[in-house]
This record gives structure tokens, sequence and C-alpha cells, in this order.
């Protein structure tokens, strides 16, 4: 039941602030690669307290901009959908990844809690190169 929330909570924001949570991995490879934007993995556990954090982050102006300009976004529970864990390897949640439409990991894992400045210095930056 909280994973729906979640999940409800996400949708809700991403309406409001036009930022779009993709929930199916191949569905959002095959958009960025067709938009060719980046791909930004969020690879998360059902009840995680660290969310706040991240929505936070991502909802403050400058990145949320950078966010529609540049990535798709693509929210993973872990244990509700599939995605290449061969890739995307982690033993730990958040975890958060960046990869260009080819499916090149750019960036990752970064693991735990992520403030603006560490979004920015991590996956802006490193994505400006």
């Amino acid at each position: 039941m909280k994973s729906l929330f979640f999940i409800l909570l996400l949708y809700s924001l991403s309406i409001a602030e036009n930022l779009h949570f993709r929930g199916d991995y191949e569905k959002a490879i095959e958009e960025a690669r067709s938009e060719k934007k980046y791909l930004l993995v969020l690879l998360v556990q059902p009840h995680d307290k660290q969310i706040k954090t991240l929505i936070q982050t991502l909802y403050r102006q400058d990145i949320a901009k950078w966010l529609k300009e540049k990535c798709i976004i693509v929210i993973i529970v872990k244990g509700q959908q599939s995605y290449p864990v061969e890739l995307l390897y982690t033993t730990q949640y958040p975890a958060y990844f960046l990869l260009n439409s080819d499916e090149v990991l750019l960036k990752g894992p970064i693991l735990g809690d992520i403030d603006a400045e560490l979004f920015k210095e991590e996956f802006m930056h490193k994505a400006a190169l």
C-alpha cells in the first residue's frame, strides 16, 4: 500500500511540475533513444525514507529544468520492475545512475541521500563534459 502511495505521490508531483517519471525501463530507454536524451535511473526500495530528499532535489527549479531538457527519468522500485541488473548493479538503495541513449553508463551508482549540490556535480556537470 505504501509503495502505491509513493508512486501516486510521484505521479501527482510530476503532473504539477511537468517532470515525468517512467516506470518501465525498456520504454524509457526507447524514449531516450528517440529523443536523444540521457536516462536517469532511480533505483529505490518501497519504503525508503531518503526519497523525500530526492524529491526535493529533483523539483528545484534549476534541476527540474535540466531534467526536462536533457533526461528521461525512470524509477525502479526494488522487486517490482525489471531492468538490466548487470548494468545497474547495486546492493544499496537508493541508487542513481546516468546513462546515455546507447545505454552506456556515464555515472553511478550514487548511493543514499542526494542533495542539490551533489546532484549537480555528479550528474549535470558530468553530462556536460
